[in-house]
């Protein structure tokens, strides 16, 4: 919502307005938005699975998804929460045509990657 990887939350209720709440909660984590660039038919990746792995080799796997619930859309960005202590080493993907690419990571201080599928511009 305010682009700083932290989830934000915005709820949208039946003739009624908006309310939207900011994540400002202190950090025991590091943030991390990952957006895909897929093909021209399928240019958010949706399907794609997204691991994350770590230094000491425990990895978090997301997949991107169109929609979740009733009349409901979500973000076509992949959220991870990287623990205190450990670092982000690498993030690998399988795209929706089952290809995958490995993406080594070495700037943690960074809090949105975008990732294209090989081949792709």
């Amino acid at each position: 919502w305010n682009d700083d990887a932290r989830l934000d939350l915005l709820v949208g209720r039946n003739n009624d307005t908006l309310l939207a709440f900011r994540n400002e909660a202190d950090q025991e984590a590091t943030s991390m938005m990952v957006n895909l660039r897929g093909s021209r038919k399928n240019p958010h990746a949706i399907g794609a699975k997204v691991t994350a792995v770590m230094s000491d080799q425990s990895s978090c796997m997301r997949e991107c998804y169109a929609g979740n619930s009733y009349l409901s859309q979500s973000s076509p960005g992949i959220h991870f929460s990287i623990p205190n202590g450990k670092n982000l080493k690498e993030i690998r993907v399988q795209w929706p045509d089952a290809t995958q690419s490995k993406h080594p990571f070495k700037n943690m201080g960074q809090h949105m990657v975008r990732l294209s599928k090989p081949g792709i511009r």
